[in-house]
């Protein structure tokens, strides 16, 4: 009789000990504060995924509902038709933006750099030579930073956008198109750069854009959101 007896206290404070700790679990994610936050495949992004998936967030009493967006003009897109929160993007569709509204604000900046952007050509364009890409099928986003990348690459050589053909493309379809042939050159940013490179393998080069285009990656929310939740933005 003296073992079934420890073992059913063993067993009830086992039951005790998960139901406090489902219960305790339970209260503290109903204390979480809720938050939409848009993030983007970039390498930019790296301290926000890391903080994501060991829990920083709810440490700091946040519950993140992350939508993972290909790049920072969809991600505006989804800030200002209230899809998300918060989201995080590059400086230029912020500018772009900014032409026609003011209802936003920047809450912090995470990357500064010259060397995530960048410009990949395959086999027979001549990277020595920027004036190569004349007449070639460039490919590149639209509305990203790569708009204001290519912009000074041209300027650097005098073409003109007439002197090349632009294919609009998302970011993932560039390496796609790049490494079947179809385009000569892409402007982007990592990883893209990388995974285009890795695609072309000998045949890929990178083309001279260092110090063309400084990168800031930022996190931006609404002014009206800011108003009224200004302890989530602290967290």
């Amino acid at each position: 009789m003296f073992l079934p007896k420890i073992y059913s206290v063993t067993v009830l404070s086992f039951i005790i000990s998960i139901s406090l700790l489902f219960s305790a679990t339970s209260t503290r994610s109903q204390d979480l504060l809720p938050v939409r936050v848009s993030f983007v495949n970039f390498m930019g992004e790296a301290p926000a995924i890391i903080a994501l998936r060991n829990g920083y967030f709810e440490e700091e009493g946040l519950k993140v509902f992350v939508k993972y967006n290909g790049a920072g003009p969809s991600a505006a897109k989804d800030l200002f038709s209230g899809v998300v929160d918060i989201a995080s993007m590059a400086d230029t569709p912020l500018v772009y933006a900014g032409f026609d509204r003011d209802d936003f604000s920047i809450i912090a900046g995470v990357t500064h750099s010259d060397h995530l952007a960048g410009a990949v050509a395959r086999g027979g364009l001549n990277a020595s030579d920027p004036l190569d890409i004349k007449g070639r099928k460039v490919g590149l986003l639209r509305g990203s930073g790569s708009d204001y990348l290519l912009d000074q690459y041209l300027l650097q050589t005098g073409l003109t956008y007439n002197d090349i053909n632009i294919v609009d493309l998302k970011p993932k379809m560039l390496v796609k198109e790049i490494v079947q042939g179809n385009i000569d050159a892409i402007f982007s940013w990592q990883p893209h750069l990388q995974n285009a490179m890795a695609g072309l393998g000998e045949s890929g080069h990178k083309l001279p854009t260092k110090g063309l285009k400084v990168l800031d990656w930022l996190v931006v929310t609404k002014k009206e959101y800011a108003e009224k939740n200004p302890e989530v933005l602290e967290k």
